[in-house]
């Protein structure tokens, strides 16, 4: 953080809008931003002073914060209305004889100023003393800066901790920050299904006739599908190369349960005809409490397409889902901004809980699966350039800040506004495609964890000594994707899809047991290369209907 302070009096105006300028240039704020902050920078200084003592003057202090720019004026005096409407309404309503203006009329000309900028104003008294916040510039890293500060600091936090006696370390984990993370995430859980039917009912409703609606579903669907089988192949033909999974490491895997089971025998009973029977509920309600996303998808669908097939009600229909999409999307924004927060706390949970002996016997598999996940970024590069024609470089790099914030939260459902988000500001995509392409994503397309399964359940097969023949790949190859498009998109599904896997391969599901102390960290890597191949083929099938704003994707991202 840096700072400058400056104390303002009555008849020093000036000087103070000169200080707040050039802190500003120093800070490379854009003119447009510039000049709305020095200009309720003189309006709220004016207003501060003229409700202080005589001889009362206003402390100014200019700072930066995570790239976010900052002016904090305070001064003694009782509490008053900054943005008054009264003032407002009286120079609306009244005509004045005089040229000359009145103090009530300057005062509602600078009411008006004030209001018109209100979302960029704080204000409040404490104990006689007046203060008014103005954020004169946002930065679009600001909550990258944050969680990265949190990743850290939490690291460092957990190592400490495992200083402290056990009873202590496990308490304060248990207590705090395994509470914080569990109840923030039962927070984004509780807007997932909301924000995944509202956003494709939105998107399907806003297509002009049925066979758009196939035309791009077809394509977003296939292009999921093909990347899932790439990621496999990936993921096969490194362990092939690398073969992690030593056989003496059997000697010390838990014997003990490390799953829910019954999610296992639930999960082992997907098979091809039962998730298409699946895609149907039996009633409304059912597919929201149980967070069956791919119900809430079909579900979605066909209101969408009801929604333009009713009428003189369709108009008012199809408000209805945009107002709840916004609704649940602005809930789902306000909670990620307690990110940097959780993220603290789940870095800081993860190193107490986890042992560095469990971290170093599965350094070959963890290793292997990271590479397989910058060798899926390379083929998302050539996909896209290949598709595209476009500079796959500028995707990555207008998509980078986004997949910090993704990598936190290990979960591709609670990413799902983020990556719309991205999609709609940084990238130029219409709405039409990710609205409908990103949730779809979240549920069905799963390349990182394709990635992971395959490594892991070959390298655990490897370490019991279990042969996996060319026909047992292809039956690998699609039992993965078809349970990692039935599988919810929350943290720690991958172990019950891994133990499901084992199973059907006959090896001992006690070898997940490995990879419970790395998995926290390693499901954030799952979800971040689960998202970029959503955003990622979102952006190939909305290039290829044309739907890009091409200026917006080339723009700077200079502040």
């Amino acid at each position: 953080m840096m700072g400058n302070s400056i104390t303002v009096k009555k008849g020093e105006i000036a000087e103070a809008i000169t200080f707040v300028k050039d802190f500003l240039e120093a800070c490379k704020v854009r003119d447009r931003e510039k000049t709305r902050a020095m200009l309720l920078t003189e309006e709220v200084t004016v207003g501060l002073l003229n409700h202080t003592t005589e001889n009362g003057c206003v402390k100014l202090t200019a700072k930066k914060s995570f790239g976010n720019v900052y002016i904090d004026l305070t001064a003694p005096g009782d509490e008053f209305e900054l943005m008054s409407d009264e003032m407002i309404a009286e120079i609306l309503d009244t005509r004045y004889e005089s040229t000359e203006m009145s103090a009530n009329t300057e005062g509602a000309i600078r009411s008006i100023m004030v209001k018109s900028f209100s979302d960029q104003l704080k204000y409040k008294n404490n104990k006689g003393r007046n203060n008014v916040l103005i954020t004169a510039s946002t930065s679009r890293y600001a909550l990258l800066y944050m969680t990265l500060t949190g990743l850290f600091a939490g690291l460092i936090f957990g190592l400490l901790m495992n200083l402290l006696p056990v009873g202590i370390k496990d308490a304060i984990n248990e207590n705090v920050f395994s509470l914080i993370t569990t109840v923030f995430m039962n927070g984004l859980q509780t807007v997932v299904a909301p924000v995944v039917f509202f956003s494709i009912a939105t998107a399907v409703a806003g297509f002009g006739n049925l066979s758009d609606i196939g035309k791009i579903g077809g394509k977003v669907m296939l292009a999921y599908i093909l990347t899932s089988i790439l990621s496999i192949m990936i993921g096969a033909g490194l362990f092939f190369v690398f073969q992690p999974g030593d056989p003496s490491a059997a000697s010390g895997i838990m014997a003990t349960e490390v799953v829910d089971q019954a999610a296992v025998a639930q999960m082992s009973e997907v098979t091809l005809k039962n998730t298409i029977i699946d895609l149907v509920p039996s009633n409304i309600i059912k597919p929201f409490a149980e967070a069956k996303m791919l119900q809430i998808i079909v579900l979605a669908i066909f209101c969408g397409v009801a929604a333009g097939l009713i009428g003189r009600f369709s108009t008012l229909i199809k408000d209805l889902f945009e107002a709840m999409n916004e609704l649940f999307l602005k809930i789902t924004v306000i909670l990620v901004q307690l990110i940097p927060l959780v993220t603290f706390c789940s870095m800081a949970s993860m190193m107490v809980s986890t042992g560095s002996d469990s971290i170093v016997s599965v350094l070959g598999i963890v290793g292997v699966t990271l590479l397989g996940f910058f060798v899926m970024m390379v083929v998302y590069c050539i996909l896209i350039l290949v598709f595209t024609g476009m500079n796959p470089l500028i995707f990555f790099r207008k998509y980078a800040p986004t997949m910090l914030q993704v990598f936190s939260l290990s979960s591709s459902n609670a990413s799902i506004p983020l990556n719309m988000k991205v999609c709609g500001e940084r990238l130029g995509i219409s709405p039409k495609i990710y609205s409908f392409s990103i949730p779809l994503g979240a549920t069905i397309n799963m390349n990182g964890a394709c990635i992971q399964l395959s490594i892991s359940a070959l390298a655990i097969a490897n370490i019991y000594g279990v042969s996996i023949s060319g026909k047992m790949l292809v039956v690998m190859c699609a039992t993965i994707i078809i349970l990692s498009m039935g599988a919810p998109g929350i943290p720690g599904m991958g172990l019950i899809l891994l133990t499901v896997i084992l199973t059907q391969f006959n090896v001992p599901v006690a070898g997940v047991s490995l990879l419970i102390g790395v998995y926290p960290i390693l499901d954030m890597f799952i979800t971040t290369i689960n998202c970029l191949g959503d955003v990622a083929t979102t952006f190939i099938v909305a290039k290829s209907e044309k739907l890009i704003d091409v200026d917006v994707y080339n723009a700077s991202d200079a502040k």
